[in-house]
């Protein structure tokens, strides 16, 4: 369950391995695992939409990944893509009766953490704004620890 006492994290990118509490946002993919009618409307999605969800194995050894497409901003007037992120997880049954309902609320999360949003970065539109915040802290730390590494004593 999404709730107050379950702490999930974030992977930029795709899932490697089964970890518990991990969701991958894919945020840019050459390969697209939908295929006819799911394919077309992948690309038609409206802001705040997903796709259904579908599952795939990957890894070694395998383990089963359930991923959607959601549409996290309006893409009228650019590229289909724009905005468009795949996400993945392994804490989902699809055998679950409440399956789309635990889908739903990861999605709504994902949706919730999009704002404010950091339209300063080039990526805002598939970037959530924890994610630019905690980027924006490491930049800082880092170029603070590595000044010193190009001053001449």
């Amino acid at each position: 369950e999404l709730g107050p006492h379950r702490d999930w994290i974030v992977v930029d990118g795709t899932l490697r391995r089964q970890v518990s509490g991990a969701i991958g946002l894919a945020k840019s993919f050459t390969y697209t695992y939908l295929a006819g009618a799911d394919y077309e409307a992948l690309y038609r999605l409206e802001p705040g939409h997903r796709t259904r969800a579908f599952q795939f194995q990957r890894g070694r050894p395998p383990f089963s990944v359930v991923a959607w497409y959601l549409r996290l901003w309006d893409a009228t007037g650019r590229d289909p893509r724009y905005s468009l992120v795949r996400v993945e997880t392994t804490e989902v049954d699809p055998n679950d009766p409440r399956a789309t309902e635990r889908i739903d609320d990861i999605s709504g999360w994902l949706l919730a953490e999009r704002i404010p949003s950091a339209k300063a970065d080039e990526r805002w539109a598939t970037l959530l704004y924890p994610v630019h915040h905690l980027e924006r802290i490491l930049k800082r730390r880092l170029d603070m620890e590595t000044r010193s590494w190009w001053k001449q004593s």
